[in-house]
């Protein structure tokens, strides 16, 4: 079985950097991660991932124009929203962007895995 490519955004170096080793202990993934929305952009193009793991506090005023347009231009891109807030307005706003999911980072541990293989199968 090939592993789920993922692209994982946020500018948070150190929750970039704990998401993606936590990914990363997991079996059948295989991450990139990228700190801007321009970087992810390019390495999304570049390198085709099933999935996009994007933090919505992401220094860029912009995240969910980017969203929608990411959505738009790859409708088979599966979008998982990540934010530090679990309130209604931002699910709402993500999932209108065309997120399938939104996540707390309060709860990053014990759901992004089996969000990423709801997505992927949906």
């Amino acid at each position: 079985m090939e592993p789920i490519g993922i692209v994982l955004v946020d500018d948070y170096p150190n929750l970039q950097d704990i998401a993606q080793r936590f990914l990363q202990q997991q079996r059948g993934f295989q991450i990139i991660g990228a700190t801007t929305h321009k970087d992810a952009l390019a390495v999304i193009e570049q390198k085709q991932p099933q999935v996009v793991i994007m933090d919505l506090g992401i220094s860029n005023p912009d995240v969910m124009p980017n969203l929608a347009r990411l959505h738009a231009r790859m409708p088979g891109l599966h979008i998982i929203a990540l934010t530090l807030f679990d309130e209604d307005c931002y699910r709402q706003a993500a999932l209108a962007a065309g997120a399938e999911a939104l996540l707390t980072k309060e709860y990053l541990y014990s759901e992004l895995v089996p969000c990423i293989h709801r997505v992927v199968k949906a």
